[in-house]
């Protein structure tokens, strides 16, 4: 259990001052130097001071900021309740009380767990306050509902984590004015193929609210950071729900106290979509999903760490053993998903062995009949007519070169034309009369249907990797369902039905590597992500996107579950070494070097061999705990941009690697790079990819004065090798 996480929980006064103050519950969290409080005050549970700075607050503080003023004085209490519930369109923020608090045994080793108990004291509902410490600045929140009554409860609202963010008084009679006041940090744009661009905005005087209404997560991920330009402290936090999702940030600098100006944030994170959400039975408990959120000082590269570290620790599930980080061939490069025979198959095979992959993945195309429209065949899953043999000489063909073997399904997906379409219309979503070509896992059966449709292949071809696709990205609000006289919007028990799939796949095949695509992007959250080891950042593979988009979207996930497909899929153009290193930076995964190895380019086959053993002996082993550096965080996908820069350093300094790459905006191609990922205290061998060339350089002064890079001409790179002597 980590030393630097504590959780004290009490409910009376000590007595460590002059003045007694009345004893009420209190519940504090340290984790590294991040604290905060949460007290239950006249039947409101509120969320007390956050400190990043590992100052602690004391009872008799408390109980002076958040007991006993009345709103119009003290407005801000009405906004610092720690969750937010609505049930029965009654928003719960009174009349609680406590029932118990403990820290519990945590599942996850290394961590350490708080239970809150209360009940609310007009409506038959209990809930359980669930938070998690790991050790890293970053903490998660969740809630459990149980409906104690003998009626159902309609859960209309249901947001894990809210109240206070920054609280604010200026410490001067004469306000030093820095506007913005606060930023956010988020992804700009929902649109697929647009993912990873992340970018800092004011937050406007009434707050604002981001949320997601397409179905799922969504191409922008439920992530956001908000800095203050007061403090100098940044939050970062996540959702993890693979549907819809509303974050609100509440601004308001009106409020006044005595000679000072009062500065507030104020935030509620969860799901979204028409209530109910959920209706509960009686006696029926529900979980709802989990908001991460933490506080650092630091800058950006900092946080950035700091959050991978939290992830590495709590959510990203581990590798199945011998099987980390197998270099992938995904089979679509030169087909496009269109439908294959047995003999393209195969020569896929020879040409992912011949530059070194040890891994092979059929994606789409693998099953239906002759006309090649696979799509509307989605459902039945049975081997297309081209492959009179089916799948199994392709995988044979495989593990004869070396390779492990994998399987792409879009299981959630039914194809218009599909017999599963005709023979169980009442397996698919349905929402105001209409219906969704889309399997309805709300109910239990269906999702019991998908679990025994993957096991079934997974045994039929000994599959050492399922990758799952499609889902719900386009289908808005989402299946319904009459309910106890209500309609209930279905994506709760949806995501709770397929995390139960999966889990259960995980523990009948615990070697087996689970990879995840939804469109692309389209369900990157952590709910997603606690449960794959990788996920497909985008469905644009051409190298000026992809280098963009994979740049933003690892500020936010660790680069050891990021996946770029590369290869003849891409529709943009490159300098062949461009494209390549992008996969240096995640998971490496090839997607058509060429369509078989009698039209092998030979200098293409020799710069893929290349970069495939440079990922397994200087990549690999420091992949799952390097620090990432962002020299180019904030890149637009309508700009043609300057450079776009990123740095993955070991853990001890001992080693780094940096992509350079240009990219197509006029002007010099030149630029200074300084690595700052190396101990000053070293010496460093620095090899220029580009021309096999090395020189020694300390790392002092590496840090102080950089490289200097000239001759990059557009959608060309630099791949720069640190390594401590």
């Amino acid at each position: 259990m980590s030393d630097t996480t504590a959780i004290r929980i009490s409910t009376s006064d000590p007595s460590f001052g002059p003045v007694k103050t009345p004893d009420f519950p209190w519940v504090r969290f340290d984790t590294g130097l991040t604290i905060h409080d949460e007290v239950l005050i006249e039947g409101q549970y509120l969320g007390g001071p956050w400190s990043a700075m590992g100052r602690p607050s004391s009872r008799q503080r408390l109980w002076e900021s958040l007991s006993g003023k009345p709103a119009s004085i003290y407005p801000q209490r009405q906004l610092q309740h720690a969750f937010q519930l609505n049930i029965d369109g009654q928003l719960l923020v009174d009349h609680w009380e406590w029932m118990e608090g403990s820290e519990v045994p945590c599942k996850i080793g290394g961590c350490r767990e708080s239970l809150v108990k209360l009940r609310h004291t007009l409506r038959p509902v209990e809930v359980e306050v669930h938070t998690l410490l790991d050790g890293t600045p970053f903490m998660q929140r969740w809630l459990t509902i149980r409906n104690t009554g003998d009626r159902p409860a309609a859960v209309a609202q249901a947001d894990p984590w809210s109240g206070l963010l920054f609280f604010r008084v200026e410490d001067y009679n004469h306000p030093i004015n820095v506007e913005p006041v606060f930023e956010v940090g988020r992804f700009r744009t929902p649109d697929w193929g647009q993912e990873g661009e992340f970018a800092f905005e004011p937050v406007p005087q009434g707050g604002l609210v981001i949320e997601s209404r397409f179905g799922s997560s969504g191409h922008r991920p439920p992530f956001f950071m908000v800095r203050s330009s007061i403090t100098g402290e940044t939050f970062a936090g996540s959702l993890a729900y693979p549907a819809n999702w509303r974050l609100e940030l509440l601004h308001d600098d009106n409020l006044k106290k005595i000679g000072n100006r009062t500065v507030t944030l104020d935030f509620r994170f969860g799901p979204a979509g028409p209530a109910p959400l959920y209706v509960m039975s009686p006696g029926e408990s529900i979980t709802t999903p989990r908001v991460h959120l933490g506080q650092s000082f630091g800058d950006l590269d900092t946080l950035i760490q700091r959050w991978h570290a939290h992830l590495r620790a709590s959510v990203i599930p581990k590798q199945p053993e011998g099987r980390r980080h197998w270099v992938e061939c995904n089979h679509t490069g030169y087909t496009g998903n269109a439908q294959m025979n047995e003999e393209g198959f195969l020569a896929e095979v020879e040409t992912a062995a011949a530059v070194g992959c040890e891994m092979f993945l059929v994606d789409a195309g693998w099953f239906g009949d002759a006309s090649g429209n696979w799509s509307v065949l989605m459902g039945d899953w049975s081997e297309s007519a081209l492959l009179p043999r089916g799948l199994q000489p392709v995988y044979d063909h495989a593990r004869k070169l070396g390779m492990a073997c994998g399987l792409w399904m879009a299981i959630e997906n039914v194809g218009t034309s599909s017999k599963a379409a005709k023979e169980h219309p009442d397996w698919l979503m349905k929402r105001r009369g209409q219906t969704m070509h889309m399997l309805d896992l709300s109910r239990p059966d269906v999702a019991q249907h998908v679990e025994d449709t993957i096991a079934r292949f997974v045994e039929k071809f000994r599959l050492d990797v399922y990758r799952i696709d499609g889902g719900t990205n386009s289908f808005g609000d989402g299946p319904e369902s009459i309910r106890d006289g209500f309609v209930e919007s279905g994506y709760w028990r949806y995501y709770d039905n397929l995390a139960r799939v999966v889990e259960n796949l995980q523990r009948r095949f615990p070697k087996l590597i689970l990879q995840n695509c939804s469109g692309g992007g389209g369900r990157s959250d952590l709910a997603m992500l606690s449960r794959f080891h990788y996920t497909q950042l985008s469905d644009n593979w051409s190298p000026g996107p992809a280098i963009k988009i994979h740049n933003g979207i690892s500020m936010y996930l660790a680069p050891e579950q990021c996946m770029t497909l590369l290869g003849a899929i891409s529709a943009g153009v490159s300098d062949l070494d461009f494209l390549l290193r992008i996969g240096l930076f995640g998971h490496f995964c090839m997607s058509g070097a060429f369509p078989s190895m009698d039209l092998r380019n030979q200098q293409g086959l020799s710069r893929w061999g290349h970069h495939t053993d440079l990922y397994k002996r200087f990549v690999r082993p420091m992949l799952d705990t390097c620090r990432v550096f962002h020299h180019t965080p904030f890149l637009r996908h309508y700009e043609p941009g300057d450079w776009a820069v990123l740095e993955h350093a070991s853990a001890d300094g001992s080693r780094a690697y940096a992509g350079i790459w240009r990219l197509t905006a006029p002007g010099a191609g030149s630029c200074q790079f300084i690595p700052r990922g190396l101990a000053r205290d070293r010496h460093y061998r620095v090899t220029f990819e580009n021309s096999g060339t090395a020189v020694e350089l300390s790392g002092h002064e590496l840090s102080n004065c950089g490289i200097h890079l000239t001759g990059l001409a557009p959608m060309t790179s630099e791949l720069l090798l640190f390594e401590a002597v």
